[in-house]
């Protein structure tokens, strides 16, 4: 009931009275891989040059957003932004980007420039990941799909993970995390495979893998590689960042790969 009453009768009202302005009055860029005190630090420098500006700093789930504003001075809007655009720099590719643009997007965006391709496996996650594509419109373009394979007969019969794989090393490995995301890409027919298997909580773990023990399969046209993460948590935040850290991954292993061919091509 409030929004339609918000929308149509105080907003017009806000704005007769010039309480509203037509833009944010910050610029915010997202960072993911490095702590708070991490982004701190490698803007300090050229943040302190700049006494009026105001540092905001928000965390969620491995996400950092930094938020640049001056509301005590008429600071100009291009300048706020090459203050961005510095901050930028000195935070390499921690960087994600400008406003609430997500890891699934600039993903999608490096994909379709390259008419490529990308499929998903999650075990732990329970589909998180795919629905991290399904939010854009005109994922389909990019991404192929996903099994949800939770149990361990659906990791070898719809990715055609060998069944040695899980006896010998164990359905949270990974090897296993390599399999399925092999398995993704090759059975729904994508460039690219991403899977994830772990141990989300409060049960389960073991020695070599306690709760909260995450690994991710990454499968690429120049290579396959995993890695594996651990998060302290209830079950849903351990679910939500280890997505995110597979998203981060891969979008990094991107960009490295966009450099990569960059400077082969400039040679």
């Amino acid at each position: 009931e409030l929004i339609p009453m918000f929308q149509n009768q105080l907003v017009p009202l806000l704005k007769d009275k010039s309480f509203c302005v037509q833009a944010a009055n910050y610029v915010q860029i997202r960072v993911c891989g490095i702590g708070e005190s991490s982004v701190e630090e490698l803007i300090l420098p050229i943040v302190k040059k700049k006494p009026s500006v105001e540092v905001a700093l928000c965390v969620h789930l491995g996400i950092v957003d930094l938020r640049l504003s001056c509301p005590s001075t008429n600071l100009e809007d291009e300048e706020l932004m090459e203050l961005a655009l510095a901050c930028r720099e000195l935070l390499g590719d921690h960087f994600v980007g400008f406003g609430e643009v997500s890891l699934s997007e600039v993903i999608f965006n490096i994909l379709r420039k390259s008419d490529q391709t990308l499929a998903v496996a999650e075990s732990c996650t329970g589909g998180l990941m795919g629905n991290a594509f399904t939010d854009i419109s005109g994922a389909s373009k990019v991404f192929k799909g996903g099994v949800i394979c939770y149990a361990n007969e659906v990791k070898v019969l719809q990715l055609s993970v060998p069944e040695e794989i899980i006896k010998q090393h164990g359905a949270v490995s990974g090897e296993c995390a390599i399999a399925m995301a092999s398995g993704a890409a090759e059975n729904l027919s994508a460039d690219y495979g991403l899977s994830i298997t772990g141990f989300a909580g409060p049960d389960g773990g073991n020695a070599n893998n306690p709760v909260g023990t995450i690994h991710i399969g990454f499968y690429s046209p120049f290579g396959v590689w995993a890695k594996s993460v651990r998060y302290i948590g209830g079950r849903l935040d351990v679910k939500a960042r280890a997505v995110n850290a597979a998203l981060d991954w891969m979008r990094r292993e991107l960009i490295y790969q966009d450099k990569k061919h960059r400077r082969d091509c400039s040679i």
